[in-house]
């Protein structure tokens, strides 16, 4: 049984765990002190949503509205142990809808990297530019929007 919830302080440990089965192929160590800060302020975490499969934490992500009016999609992940299972299709897909009902109209940006791009590409991403190194040695950034 699939559930989302949105996301709660009490949390923070499970995400944790979720990121750094992540390590080190999508996500580097200098990267877990911003996702801390992130989650710890509850502003950034409005629309930051947790996946539940069998009542264990196995995902996350959210959108933010930037200032420019734009809507970045955020952090999300899900477990390395449920990757190539649908559970990020279905927290993009959950995302997407959230995006259109609470702010219609809006561009929806994606940063991500060298190893995700294409899966965002499926989804009508277009890829606007890419910055080598960005994350940290070899973890390029890939700029994405979807109108």
């Amino acid at each position: 049984m699939i559930r989302i919830e949105s996301y709660e302080p009490a949390f923070r440990d499970a995400l944790t765990r979720v990121f750094k089965s992540n390590q080190p192929d999508y996500f580097l160590d200098q990267e877990l002190p911003e996702f801390h800060k992130f989650l710890d302020d509850p502003h950034l975490t409005e629309h930051y949503d947790v996946i539940f499969y069998n009542d264990e934490i196995i995902g996350c992500g959210g959108i933010v509205l930037n200032e420019n009016q734009t809507v970045s999609m955020c952090w999300g992940m899900v477990h390395a142990h449920f990757h190539k299972k649908g559970f990020g299709k279905f927290l993009l897909e959950h995302r997407l809808k959230k995006c259109h009902e609470l702010f219609p109209g809006k561009t929806v940006i994606i940063r991500t990297t060298q190893h995700t791009w294409k899966f965002f590409e499926k989804y009508k991403f277009r890829l606007l530019f890419t910055k080598e190194d960005y994350w940290g040695p070899g973890m390029h950034l890939y700029h994405m929007e979807r109108d």
